[in-house]
């Protein structure tokens, strides 16, 4: 027990934190990196989910970043919801994707208007191939699945459940 406490210390005053104790993150830290985040107009993408129209602009995310990285959080995109063409989050009509560990697990998150208004667990990652790197990632039906390569790395489908969310921004269902 005392050697572990004495590890944790450690670890804690040389600015590592263990997996167990990565965290969730707040909705103001997702839209702190998003604001520094750069967009992949070119890459955007658009499905329709439950009757209504979304467009996913990836970040521009070719460099290649070591996992760890990732797991300390990362903008994937901004989703937009509807015909306005605004991929910014203050538009209200859009948000956030992002990917950051939680614990044990790197977990993805849907962050709208200082919320989480979405969130996924255990997402699995793996070594995307350099020729993947420019492909556009891909949006689907489900609740709302994504996959791509984001940041060198291949993210398969993943899944959000944002049907009220969608509803909110639409007026209900």
């Amino acid at each position: 027990m005392r050697y572990a406490l004495s590890l944790l210390v450690l670890l804690l005053l040389c600015n590592i934190t263990p997996p167990a104790l990565a965290k969730r993150p707040t909705p103001d830290e997702i839209a702190a990196k998003a604001k520094k985040a750069k967009l992949n107009r070119g890459n955007s993408v658009a499905a329709t989910i439950h009757g209504k129209k979304l467009r996913l602009t990836p970040v521009e995310s070719e460099q290649e970043l070591p996992l760890s990285e990732l797991e300390e959080g990362q903008v994937l995109g901004v989703l937009d919801a509807g015909d306005t063409g605004d991929t910014t989050e203050s538009s209200g009509r859009s948000a956030v994707v992002y990917v950051a560990k939680d614990g044990n697990s790197l977990n993805a998150y849907v962050a709208s208007g200082g919320k989480i208004v979405a969130e996924t667990k255990q997402v699995k990652v793996e070594k995307a191939p350099r020729d993947a790197r420019k492909e556009k990632p891909k949006i689907s039906e489900g609740s709302l699945c994504i996959s791509g390569t984001f940041y060198g790395w291949f993210i398969p489908q993943t899944c959000f459940p944002v049907e009220d969310w969608l509803n909110s921004l639409f007026g209900g269902g």
